[in-house]
């Protein structure tokens, strides 16, 4: 079985959507990792944990 890999949007932000440092284009995704750093706003802060089954 294939793992499908997770994605986050930039929807047009005007404070920009970052993960682990890079800048996501408005109008773009970007794939993200277990422990990658999640930026949906330039003050806001989150961190990616997965559960392994």
């Amino acid at each position: 079985m294939r793992r499908r890999r997770s994605t986050v949007e930039n929807p047009d932000s005007t404070n920009g959507t970052i993960v682990d440092g890079a800048k996501i284009p408005p109008g773009n995704r970007a794939p993200y990792n277990d422990g990658d750093e999640l930026r949906p706003a330039l003050d806001v802060k989150s961190k990616v944990c997965s559960r392994q089954k």
